[in-house]
């Protein structure tokens, strides 16, 4: 029997429409009985309900990372999701790592990459591992171009290294970054230095303090209340 061009094709096509309707019914087989697979996009990753009514994620070859165990899952965007239970939020990755158990009201992701939650009405932050930097209604910061925070809480500021960790309690009316990894702090119009690990070299006792060169070699020129310039080295000791 000869087979013509147009009856060839006609072939073709049926198996291949044949193949797309038989697939999505093999796949579906393929799963656990009483769950379901949904394509959710970025990453190309998937949501998987399990009985009863319970979401999970699964990556590209089907493999769970985060158990079906939440209520619901969100995607926060560059490998983050929220996750829900009772009405709570918490913060998982995808690589299956829980950042944050289901007690907050609320997560919002954050330009600089963190994480603002909240309790009620009273905000936190978690850093991009989802260390708790700041305990909700704790304090509020602000953070600055160098990673560091400002910290503020009853009208005195603080400071916080990138990590979350306390430099200066907010016991100070200003703290301004001089450079050099040196921060100028100001209590009633008295200015006092802090060094790169935080700690207080020079007591708030000074009207004014500018840096002088950079790196191992930087100095500090203070003006005393009576008028008088002091050297200061970069311990903070007056040099003779």
């Amino acid at each position: 029997m000869k087979i013509t061009r147009s009856t060839y094709w006609f072939v073709c096509l049926f198996t291949l429409l044949l193949c797309v309707a038989i697939l999505p019914a093999m796949a579906e087989q393929a799963l656990p009985k009483g769950s379901s697979i949904q394509l959710l996009g970025e990453f190309n990753w998937s949501t998987m309900t399990k009985a009863p009514d319970r979401f999970g994620l699964l990556n590209d070859d089907e493999k769970v990372v985060i158990k079906p165990i939440y209520d619901s899952i969100q995607n926060l965007g560059g490998g983050y999701w929220t996750t829900t239970r009772k009405d709570k939020l918490g913060l998982v990755n995808t690589l299956g790592k829980t950042l944050a158990k289901p007690i907050y009201d609320s997560i919002v992701r954050l330009q600089d990459g963190t994480f603002e939650v909240k309790k009620g009405e009273d905000a936190g932050l978690l850093n991009e591992s989802g260390k708790l930097i700041v305990k909700p209604g704790a304090m509020t910061w602000k953070r600055l171009e160098n990673g560091f925070y400002l910290t503020e809480k009853k009208g005195k500021v603080g400071l916080m290294n990138p990590d979350g960790d306390p430099l200066a309690k907010p016991t100070y009316s200003s703290i301004i970054l001089l450079g050099n990894g040196y921060w100028l702090v100001e209590n009633d119009g008295k200015f006092g230095l802090l060094n790169d690990k935080g700690k207080l070299i020079v007591k708030p006792a000074y009207v004014s303090i500018r840096a002088l060169g950079d790196g191992s070699e930087v100095t500090f020129q203070a003006l005393d209340a009576n008028g008088t310039e002091v050297l200061l080295n970069a311990k903070g000791k007056p040099q003779k």
